[in-house]
């Protein structure tokens, strides 16, 4: 069965108008509706340990910044990923695919708690496991310095990275 979902970007919705079941764009477009779902996705959390000064974060919510990321994502390069969501997990499998020695640092005791059952999780971790990514359970960040410890030369927080 064909789901018929529509993505519409480079947009804003000036209104919904439920009665009539339909959307408003900025660029005067129409778009009618039998169920509509609004998906804005989530807000960025900051990294709120201590940062060395000097030290540039790169949060990843956009494509620009997903490119920016692909910029410094090269073979050899050591990456840890803060948070094991979705969107850090992308991430890691990205740099994966990339060349790079990947960790995963995720303060939860699983992956995706909030999102996917236990088994889900726990299969998950065997997955990335089995593609060479380090993944560090229950494990809170309190700071990223100027100089890491010798095994990271990038940090990425889940929407984060760090370059120098």
């Amino acid at each position: 069965m064909q789901q018929r979902i529509k993505i519409q970007l480079g947009v804003r919705v000036t209104a919904i108008n439920r009665e009539q079941q339909c959307v408003l764009f900025s660029d005067g477009a129409r778009v009618g509706y039998q169920r509509l779902l609004i998906a804005t996705g989530s807000r960025v959390r900051r990294f709120s340990g201590l940062v060395d000064e000097g030290v540039k974060l790169h949060y990843v919510r956009t494509i620009a910044d997903a490119r920016a990321l692909r910029e410094v994502l090269a073979p050899g390069v050591r990456v840890a990923v803060l948070g094991g969501g979705f969107i850090g997990l992308e991430v890691a499998a990205s740099a994966v695919s990339r060349g790079c020695a990947v960790t995963v640092i995720e303060p939860a005791s699983r992956l995706l708690p909030r999102s996917i059952p236990a088994e889900v999780g726990a299969f998950m971790l065997g997955l990335y496991r089995r593609h060479g990514v380090d993944m560090q359970l229950d494990t809170t960040p309190l700071a990223i310095n100027r100089h890491p410890p010798e095994r990271w030369s990038r940090l990425i927080a889940a929407k984060c990275l760090q370059t120098w």
